[in-house]
Order: C-alpha cells, then sequence, then structure tokens
C-alpha cells in the first residue's frame, strides 16, 4: 500500500473537544487537492473554515451572498470529492466536564490534556484499521497548526514516539507528525469532520437528542467508517479506567491500553 497520511483538526467549545480528519494516500490527496480548489474557487473562497460558513462569519457573510440554501449546495459539493479521494474518516470526542472529573492527574499528563487523548484514540483507531486491511507501513499524521489542540496533541505524540515497541505498534515513525497551516486543503477537509463531529457530540450525547441529527452530518459520515468513531463519557472513561492497577500507573514506562 502507498504512503498513507492522516489529516486531522480539532473542534470544540467549553463543553466537548473533538479531533478528527482523513485517511487517505498520497495519490489520493494529490488529487484531492485541485477537485477541492475548483469547489472553492466557484464560490471565490480561499479556506474552507466550518465555523465561519455555520456562523456567517469571514468568507461567509451575508453580505457577500451567503444564506442557508447556498451553504447547504456548497457543502453537498465538498462531501463527494471527501468521500472519493479517502479512504476513511477517524474520530474521537471527550465531554470535557466528564473528562475533567474522572480523569486522574496521571491521565492528563501522560496525554497533555482532553484534546491530546483525542488525538490518540485516533491513533488507535487507525491501528485497529491497518490491522483490518494488513497494512504495516508507517502512517503519517498532519495537524492544524495554532489551534487550541495544538500543544496537548504534540506532547501526547512526542511521549508515544519515546518507545519503538509503541511505534511499531500504531504505525508510527519518529518525527512522523506535523503541523500545519488551513490553506493546506487536505486539513480543510478535516475541519468539515472534526466539526460535525462535536456538534453531533453536543447535540446528540451531551445534550441527550435535543436536537435532531444534522443532515449535513447525514450527508458525510459513511457506513463503513462509523467504528472509527468515538466518543467518552464519564462510562467508558471509568470502564477504562478500570483496567489499570496501582503498580501500572506507578510506572513510568506505562502507555495507554486499547479499548
Amino acid at each position: 500500500m502507498a504512503m498513507l497520511t492522516v489529516y486531522c483538526d480539532d473542534s470544540g467549545n467549553s463543553r466537548v473537544a473533538a479531533v478528527a480528519g482523513y485517511l487517505g494516500t498520497a495519490l489520493q490527496w494529490k488529487r484531492f487537492c485541485p477537485e477541492w480548489k475548483r469547489a472553492l474557487d466557484k464560490e471565490n473562497i480561499q479556506v474552507m473554515h466550518r465555523t465561519n460558513l455555520e456562523t456567517w462569519h469571514g468568507e461567509f457573510t451575508e453580505d457577500k451572498g451567503w444564506n442557508p440554501t447556498r451553504r447547504t449546495a456548497f457543502v453537498k459539493r465538498l462531501h463527494p470529492i471527501i468521500k472519493h479521494r479517502t479512504y476513511t474518516g477517524v474520530g474521537t470526542s471527550v465531554l470535557l466536564a466528564d473528562f475533567e472529573t474522572t480523569m486522574p492527574d496521571w491521565v492528563k499528563t501522560l496525554f497533555g490534556g482532553p484534546y491530546g487523548w483525542c488525538a490518540h484514540e485516533c491513533i488507535v483507531a487507525m491501528r485497529v484499521w491497518s490491522d483490518r486491511h494488513r497494512q504495516s507501513d508507517p502512517i503519517e499524521w498532519v495537524f492544524e497548526q495554532g489551534t487550541r489542540g495544538t500543544h496537548e496533541i504534540g506532547l501526547m505524540f512526542e511521549g508515544l514516539c519515546e518507545n519503538p515497541a509503541w511505534r511499531q505498534q500504531y504505525r508510527l515513525k519518529p518525527n512522523g507528525w506535523s503541523f500545519k497551516p488551513k490553506s493546506l486543503r487536505p486539513l480543510q477537509s478535516a475541519d468539515r469532520v472534526a466539526y460535525e463531529l462535536y456538534k453531533h457530540t453536543e447535540n446528540r450525547i451531551l445534550d441527550k437528542g435535543k436536537r435532531n441529527i444534522r443532515l449535513s452530518a447525514l450527508d458525510l459520515f459513511r457506513p463503513h467508517e462509523l467504528p472509527y468513531f468515538k466518543y467518552w463519557n464519564t462510562a467508558r472513561m471509568s470502564k477504562w479506567l478500570s483496567g489499570w492497577d496501582e503498580k501500572t500507573k506507578a510506572s513510568a514506562a506505562m502507555r495507554p491500553k486499547d479499548f
């Protein structure tokens, strides 16, 4: 299999943290970029930023002719490009209040915080995908730079890559992660899925389904990739913690188990 790269972004607010993105080969991403650019050029947009599109800010202001109908049509032009030019999406979200009250300090230190936790769980999901597809080559990871989760994600990767066994297990390589500007077009696809994951977690999980599933999420997510998305609340984190004993938690070489 050709070299694989996951482009990821983080999204969220004071209630939910999410990290998500897409996996593809170098050839898939090479073909993705001009198709994405043509879709943006048609609307005179430089950078797709889902939050701005949702709230009519930046390049998507109402005085420039943006409205719900135009937004829907634009999103529906972008989604087929993502679906055609990537293997799968991957994503993890966590309820921030649950993370703060459930996770002990040693977990927060290991992962750097909730965004580091989410990024690591994306790596775990990609290991599952790799096993299912008999793929053993290293996977490159690219994240948007300057986001709220940048520092946490960097700490998590540094710790994980210290151990050769962990690098092999998770298909990583030394310095196999980087942070790039959102002008990099594959990161704009990650912006789309990270935003939808964050909103879905807030609307359907945290607020217990007070809002319907977003039509844009229904249009974006593919059935085959749903196993690679996960959310974490108190119950799930408590189950994860029950797999650790005090001796393991005290070990300097400790790293998270997969659940």
